[in-house]
């Protein structure tokens, strides 16, 4: 979900994107082809950090550029280094809707974004004396390289345009500090940071200690304030037995999940973890409980080596998380063996309330080093993304790079007991820097892809060509995967709709009186129901859905609706 490279040593150049997206077919049966590229095409380079989709089926983007870069319509020039930048891509109407940027004179850089309820929530660091979001300026009070601070920023989407509701900092007391928060989620009007701080800092008027910390920020509107904080791991600034720099957390109503890497001993709430040799992984839960958070239960897992999580993923009581382990790594009843010097593993945790336990745990690799960055997961489906070398083997299906690091694209079936590799997917070229950061799932089954890229790299039958004398580009291309929201199995039985995309009805010729219409977005929440043949479409937000028809004694139908 999150990039690694900086772009402050790119060359500088302006950049002008040109999207090509092509329709999409139903994946193969097997490994779905690469679909579409969104590819530069004049000089310079930028970085895809993180994306997600929101109820419409739109992709919220985040990343880092240089120098002028195009969205759509949209040029962005930075202040000065890096700038961060948030950007909304319509699939519907294959275009770029808006696009902004938060930074000042030195590198300020985007990690993570949520979408909820119309808003768009983006966290990061910053390391300029003051950056502006908007016209909101966010002050660093110690800057600058290499002292940097966090931000957090709420975006107020109105479709095709979106403004800065607030901005704030939260930045250290001392100089040459580094205060990295790589964790965000947000439930309600519950804004939830994780990360660390290298010394005491400042948020308003609230202080933050140093280390290791969960903080809940209250969405007041336009305004926020303090909520609470928990410290991750033992007290004092100089103890750092968590290393917070990869976290990833997901929110479900007033539990909060996070994973993350520590060595020695963990402290969370009353309990205390121990690391089985360097560094171990861990999931904990908290709950918040309105005016506090409460550790509820945290799970190791590790070896005599060093494991590191770097994404999860949430469905309903079920925790995925991906990441990379070295030689061996245990994850409850299973023992994980990698093929060579690191490997990359997925598993899954159940939540049973108070406790928690590993319901399966798979690895994928070779030789040389496999990584796995980001992780999407809806029904039974599983995918992950990342980086590997050489020759690696995903179960049955092998994929071997063309010189040192490729992308990966793997999907995994969820069978309860075990997960079990489907197929895997690479792109990449002939350099050593080629990744994925991220990955999420539109409405319609389509799977799309960010991270960075040297180019000359190859997806499929696209191509990341380089342009002038900047070689490094960040990318978002696109899977086909063949499932949609509502259907998760293979079979797909198509329902006949017209006009699509659509205004203000939709009809349905080979539907009947009696037929139940089910609009569902993104999230698979229900947008509007109806019968007969016939259904208004009229105050439903623009953007990708899914369209069920059930008639009794026939089997459910569904198509993909775009909405305008």
């Amino acid at each position: 979900m999150r990039n690694i490279f900086s772009l402050s040593g790119l060359l500088r150049m302006a950049l002008i994107l040109s999207v090509w997206l092509t329709a999409f077919p139903e994946a193969h049966a097997q490994t779905p082809d690469w679909q579409s590229l969104i590819r530069p095409v004049g000089a310079g380079g930028y970085e895809v950090t993180a994306t997600t989709t929101d109820a419409a089926g739109n992709l919220i983007i985040v990343g880092n550029f240089y120098q002028p870069i195009m969205l759509g319509t949209t040029t962005l020039t930075s202040y000065g280094m890096d700038d961060a930048f948030v950007a909304k891509w319509s699939p519907a109407s294959r275009s770029f809707l808006w696009a902004h940027q938060i930074g000042g004179l030195y590198t300020d850089q985007a990690y993570e974004v949520v979408a909820a309820g119309g808003n768009v929530y983006v966290a990061g660091e910053f390391a300029s004396g003051d950056a502006k979001a908007g016209s909101i300026t966010l002050i660093n009070r110690h800057c600058c390289n290499p002292t940097s601070g966090v931000f957090v920023a709420k975006l107020t989407d109105a479709g095709t345009s979106a403004t800065f509701a607030w901005a704030e900092s939260i930045s250290g007391l001392g100089f040459r500090t580094v205060d990295l928060f790589k964790g965000l989620a947000v439930n309600g009007s519950s804004v939830y940071l994780a990360g660390s701080f290298s010394t005491e800092a400042m948020y308003k008027n609230t202080s933050i200690p140093g280390g290791h910390v969960l903080v809940k920020l209250l969405d007041n509107g336009t305004t926020t304030s303090f909520g609470w904080l928990e410290r991750i791991g033992t007290n004092g600034a100089s103890n750092n037995t968590i290393n917070e720099t990869s976290v990833d957390m997901v929110a479900n109503g007033s539990s909060v999940y996070f994973t993350g890497w520590f060595q020695g001993t963990g402290q969370f709430g009353n309990t205390t973890l121990t690391s089985a040799g360097g560094a171990d992984g861990y999931i904990a839960k908290l709950i918040d409980s309105g005016g506090a958070g409460g550790f509820v239960w945290a799970q190791s897992f590790g070896g005599a080596s060093s494991e590191f999580p770097f994404a999860m993923a949430l469905q309903g009581t079920d925790v995925y998380v991906t990441g990379t382990f070295i030689n061996s790594a245990r994850f409850g009843n299973t023992t994980l063996t990698s093929a060579g010097n690191k490997d990359l593993f997925v598993a899954k945790l159940n939540d049973a309330g108070t406790t928690a336990s590993y319901q399966w745990a798979q690895r994928a690799g070779g030789s040389e080093n496999d990584v796995s960055r980001a992780i999407a997961v809806r029904g039974i489906d599983v995918y992950v993304a990342g980086s590997f070398a050489g020759t690696a083997a995903f179960d049955t299906n092998t994929l071997t790079s063309v010189n040192s690091n490729e992308i990966f694209v793997a999907k995994l079936q969820d069978g309860s007991a075990t997960g079990t590799f489907q197929w895997a997917q690479q792109a990449g070229g002939p350099s050593s820097d080629d990744v994925a950061t991220n990955v999420s799932l539109s409405v319609d089954g389509t799977l799309y892809v960010g991270g960075i890229a040297r180019a000359p790299a190859i997806f499929g039958a696209l191509s990341l060509t380089q342009v002038g004398p900047a070689y490094m580009h960040g990318f978002l291309a696109t899977l086909a995967t063949g499932t949609t929201l509502s259907t998760p199995s293979a079979a797909r039985l198509e329902l006949g709709l017209y006009p699509n995309p659509a205004h203000t009805t939709v009809q349905l010729p080979a539907a009947t009186a009696a037929t139940k219409l089910t609009l569902l977005d993104n999230l698979g929440r229900t947008v509007r129901q109806g019968n007969g043949n016939t259904l208004s479409v009229l105050g439903v937000a623009p953007g990708l859905y899914i369209l069920q028809a059930a008639t009794p004694g026939q089997a459910l139908r569904t198509a993909r609706l775009v909405v305008e």
